[in-house]
């Protein structure tokens, strides 16, 4: 039963002698409960995490390996999309990144001759230069995280597409979730330069508007400085939890339900008379109505 394809399950019914309709619709229903809980041993256990927990899978993509019970056909397009979807954003993730990296730099133009008269600007227009300094260094590693973010992307769905047959791609594990992780430490790591712009920016930062009379500036510079925290918080520490949440609520309220006994609509009827030999296999089998 385990082996049967879904799609020809009720023709196998009927050439085994179930013959009536609704018998074989039953019996499609409960061996295809069946073979999901035969086929997803680890969801059976599964439980929902704590806040703490999905906060930590968020990090870890632990809960983007819940996944099971699927042929190595349904594996490939699991692994390939997934991969393409996390290069692809961290490769434009990367540009933005490489150009605040290489942007950060202090550029001077002094009188050559002389060497004396210099005229020199720092990256961004940021001071002082411990500003400059963590914003240069978070800058250069989440360049260099979605940058390999995005190799080992690309890396596993090669790998995959070198997999000759589905015992083979079942049994891959590649570079498991790598990507990702890397790709979300990233983005923790750009969060210091936005944070610092909006700080020590000199035209715009909040350390350096509160020194002067415009009105306007000052107060869109601190609006600014309390939105962005806000909707930083919201999305990492209620949203993408909450998210996370929700795959393994869903794992886990599927689980419960196939582990409970099939209700049926109707009193129960006795089984009928056999109905007329049918050979399978070349033996003679006999089927109940």
């Amino acid at each position: 039963l385990m082996k049967m394809a879904d799609e020809d399950l009720d023709a196998d019914l009927q050439d085994i002698g179930v013959s009536v309709a609704g018998t074989r619709m039953l019996m499609c229903d409960d061996i295809t409960q069946l073979k999901r809980v035969y086929k997803k041993p680890k969801t059976n256990v599964l439980e929902v995490p704590n806040y703490f927990g999905r906060l930590s899978g968020m990090i870890t993509f632990q809960w983007a390996e819940t996944s099971e019970g699927k042929s190595g056909h349904d594996a490939r397009e699991e692994i390939f999309s997934a991969n393409l979807m996390t290069a692809l954003v961290s490769t434009i993730v990367w540009a933005i990144c490489w150009n605040l990296f290489f942007g950060s730099n202090q550029e001077c133009f002094c009188n050559v001759p002389t060497e004396t008269d210099c005229w020199c600007a720092t990256g961004f227009d940021i001071r002082p230069d411990a500003a400059v300094a963590v914003f240069y260094f978070c800058c250069a590693v989440a360049t260099f995280l979605f940058m390999f973010s995005t190799m080992y992307a690309v890396m596993q769905m090669i790998m995959v597409n070198e997999l000759s047959d589905d015992t083979e791609i079942v049994n891959f594990t590649g570079a498991g979730q790598y990507p990702g992780i890397l790709f979300v430490i990233g983005v923790f790591f750009l969060n210091g330069p936005i944070f610092i712009f909006c700080i020590f920016n000199y035209q715009m930062g909040t350390r350096w508007v509160q020194y002067r009379d415009d009105m306007q500036i000052r107060t869109f510079s601190w609006l600014l400085l309390v939105c962005v925290p806000i909707l930083f918080a919201h999305a990492f520490l209620v949203v993408i939890p909450r998210m996370v949440g929700y795959v393994y609520q869903a794992k886990v309220a599927q689980a419960k339900k196939d582990l409970q006994p099939r209700e049926v609509d109707g009193p129960w009827q006795p089984m009928g008379p056999p109905g007329p030999p049918v050979q399978v296999g070349g033996q003679q089998m006999y089927g109940y109505q």
